[in-house]
């Protein structure tokens, strides 16, 4: 305990010597180690590779903070480095925000997946919601595949930009709408639109949409 008392003191003396107030990250770790204080794994990297290295020996999930006297608030300062990830959407708004209001989705499902986890998370979420729109697109003379698709098409737009795909019925019902859909089968009976009657309807749907969207 001697040793580390000494070893408190130098440090100590090193920070009213320097003229601080406070102490660094890695001092307050040397003096919570001199007392038997619990603290988190931590080390100091001055390159990549270091980061790299002290990351693997330590153990993930790592956060990476700037280690300066001058810097107390690293957070503020922008000196704080967690990653991101499902979920993490609320804390990069705290920190990033153009305007201050606290908001802890980003309503659009595509947008939230496409900030939270990439390029890869976004594709694997088209690939999980694009199948159902395929197979009832090529299916859709089957008598049920006009309303089923509606219904898909309109939760696949509305999630865009609308929170609702959050809420469990919302979801629900999308994935009944999609597991219909590729349950489809093909129906030589069924009827075929003409050209004009497509379009007819695309235009009628694009309409009605639009109303919708400008009424809120």
């Amino acid at each position: 305990m001697s040793n580390s008392k000494e070893t408190v003191r130098k440090i100590l003396d090193q920070v009213k010597a320097d003229k601080r107030t406070s102490l660094t990250a890695p001092e307050g770790k040397i003096v919570c180690d001199a007392y038997g204080i619990p603290v988190p794994k931590e080390g100091v990297a001055k390159s990549a590779a270091d980061a790299a290295k002290l990351a693997t020996e330590m153990g993930f999930p790592v956060v990476m903070k700037i280690v300066s006297p001058d810097i107390l608030h690293k957070t503020e300062a922008g000196g704080v480095v967690v990653g991101s990830g499902g979920g993490t959407f609320a804390r990069y708004w705290r920190i990033h925000r153009p305007v201050k209001i606290h908001n802890l989705y980003t309503h659009s499902l595509y947008i939230e997946t496409l900030g939270e986890l990439g390029v890869i998370g976004l594709a694997i979420l088209l690939v999980a919601l694009l199948p159902p729109l395929w197979v009832g697109l090529h299916r859709r003379a089957h008598p049920l595949a006009a309303p089923v698709m509606a219904a898909y098409i309109a939760f696949l737009v509305h999630t865009g930009g609308d929170w609702t795909w959050q809420l469990p019925a919302v979801g629900l019902a999308a994935i009944a709408c999609g597991a219909a859909s590729i349950g489809l089968v093909a129906d030589s009976g069924g009827v075929l639109l003409s050209g004009r009657a497509r379009v007819a309807g695309i235009v009628l749907a694009a309409a009605v949409g639009a109303v919708g969207a400008w009424g809120g």
